[in-house]
C-alpha cells in the first residue's frame, strides 16, 4: 500500500510538472516568435522616415487597415511604399520597391507559405505595418505586428520608426515593455 501511494504522488509530481513546462513553453514561444519575426520589405538604408501619404483606414470590424499609403523616404528619397488597397476587406497589402510589386498577407496565417498550418504557425498575427529591415542594420527597423491565441489577443509590438537599434515595444494587458531583440 506505502509504494502505491509513493507511486501515485510520483505520477501526480511528474503530471504537474509536465503541466507548467507546457506554459513555460507558451510564454517563450511567444518571446522567440517576436524575436525571430520574419520581415516583409527590406530597404537600403536605416534612419528613414515613415510617412503615411493616404490615411490609413479600416472597414467594419476589420483588425488590419483596408486603405492608405504609407511610404519609407531617406532624404526626400523614396525607398519602398506599401498600398494598404482601396477599402476592399481582402487582408492584402501591396508592397513595391524598385518598381517591383509583391503582396503582403496581412493574417500571416501561414508564414512558410505551404498551404498548411504548421506548429510554426502557432499565434495568429495581423500585420498592422509591415515588418521593415534595413540591409545596413543586423535588426529590425520598424513594424507593428498584434499577436492572438485562441481568437484572444496576446500582445502588440511595435519594432520601431526606422531607426537601428535592437529595442522594441512590446504592449500587453499589464502595460508597455521594451526589450531587445537578438540577432
Amino acid at each position: 500500500m506505502k509504494k502505491n501511494l509513493l507511486g501515485l504522488l510520483a505520477v501526480c509530481a511528474l503530471v504537474f510538472t509536465a503541466c507548467n513546462k507546457d506554459k513555460d513553453v507558451e510564454v517563450k514561444s511567444l518571446e522567440s516568435e517576436i524575436a525571430g519575426e520574419y520581415y516583409h520589405l527590406t530597404v537600403p538604408v536605416s534612419g528613414y522616415d515613415i510617412e503615411v501619404t493616404e490615411t490609413l483606414e479600416k472597414v467594419d470590424d476589420s483588425e488590419y487597415y483596408t486603405n492608405g499609403i504609407i511610404e519609407y523616404r531617406k532624404d526626400g528619397d523614396l525607398l519602398a511604399k506599401v498600398d494598404f488597397g482601396d477599402g476592399t476587406n481582402d487582408a492584402v497589402a501591396t508592397k513595391e520597391k524598385d518598381g517591383e510589386k509583391d503582396d503582403i498577407d496581412l493574417t500571416q496565417k501561414d508564414e512558410d507559405g505551404d498551404g498548411e498550418k504548421d506548429k510554426d504557425d502557432y499565434f495568429k498575427k495581423v500585420v498592422v505595418e509591415p515588418i521593415v529591415k534595413a540591409d545596413d542594420c543586423d535588426y529590425i527597423t520598424s513594424g507593428i505586428i498584434k499577436y492572438y491565441k485562441d481568437g484572444e489577443w496576446l500582445a502588440t509590438v511595435d519594432y520601431g520608426d526606422g531607426t537601428c537599434d535592437n529595442e522594441a515595444v512590446k504592449e500587453t494587458e499589464e502595460g508597455f515593455y521594451t526589450f531587445t531583440l537578438d540577432k
